[in-house]
């Protein structure tokens, strides 16, 4: 999946409830990516 779907969420979690509660987010999930690419292809597991 391309990027633009994730980076959407990010943005909004961002701009909503701030940088901090992005971070426990990708912590919490335990993500190896914290910033996401619109053009670049991920793979489903981190949507």
């Amino acid at each position: 999946m391309y990027g633009i779907v994730n980076q959407s969420i990010q943005q909004l979690i961002k701009t909503e409830f701030g940088e901090e509660t992005w971070l426990n987010i990708v912590q919490e999930s335990k993500l190896d990516i914290t910033d996401f690419e619109n053009h670049e292809v991920y793979d489903d597991k981190y949507t």
